[in-house]
């Protein structure tokens, strides 16, 4: 973001460190599945569509199968689009 020195992700925000934990939780996960609950949570609407494209793109670099749960309409057009 063009500071001289890193930042904590802790002053990232909640939708920044919820990606980082979904991320390390895939890792982890790779060969397997991954469960994911309301995945939007954190997240603003405008950032779903690539926020689907991510998943699937992991899923297939880290041959994973990812379960993910919604409430949101807007999560679920953003999945459909995505695809």
């Amino acid at each position: 973001i063009g500071l001289p020195q890193r930042v904590p992700l802790s002053l990232l925000g909640q939708g920044m460190q919820r990606l980082m934990s979904l991320a390390t939780h895939a890792y982890a996960a790779r060969g397997g599945m991954l469960f994911i609950d309301e995945i939007e949570i954190g997240l603003h609407h405008s950032y779903l569509e690539e926020l689907w494209a991510g998943i699937r793109r992991m899923a297939g670099v880290l041959d994973l199968q990812v379960v993910a749960t919604t409430h949101s309409y807007e999560c679920l057009a953003a999945a459909s689009v995505s695809a």
